[in-house]
């Protein structure tokens, strides 16, 4: 069995993780602006998001992609949600996972930036900064 518990790690590692992503500018420009749009469930926006990311991580042709799709009753009616949910080697016994709940609240003109659009770009940035480290070993 394997065994999962929490572990303090020293100075030399915290700085080599705070410096993983460096490039504000690239994340603003190319991870986060392009989700900074409507992403209401059921629409284009939604879509266009959803397709976003999927693009972003098979490029990096790493990380095993699924969709976790299902039905919801809102106050609108039965609503399909749809989340990413990306695997570095899902064969591993021990393994990262990466999931992404990408839809926005259905608000007139709301964008959400901190309903999902800014820790999407964060997971995709991890992804990216995590492949370059990987292929580094």
């Amino acid at each position: 069995m394997v065994k999962h518990g929490v572990r303090e790690i020293g100075a030399k590692q915290y700085q080599c993780f705070s410096t993983l992503s460096d490039d504000s500018e690239d994340f603003r420009v190319n991870l986060l602006r392009p989700l900074l749009i409507e992403r209401v469930s059921g629409t284009q926006g939604n879509v266009k998001a959803r397709q976003f990311i999927i693009s972003k991580l098979r490029s990096l042709d790493m990380w095993h992609i699924e969709l976790d799709t299902f039905d919801e009753m809102t106050p609108d009616g039965n609503v399909e949600f749809t989340n990413t949910v990306a695997t570095l080697d899902p064969t591993a016994p021990r393994r990262l996972v990466l999931a992404c709940h990408y839809d926005s609240k259905k608000i007139r003109n709301f964008i959400g930036a901190t309903d999902s659009a800014v820790p999407c770009a964060m997971s995709l940035d991890l992804a990216i900064n995590l492949q370059n480290k990987l292929n580094d070993l």
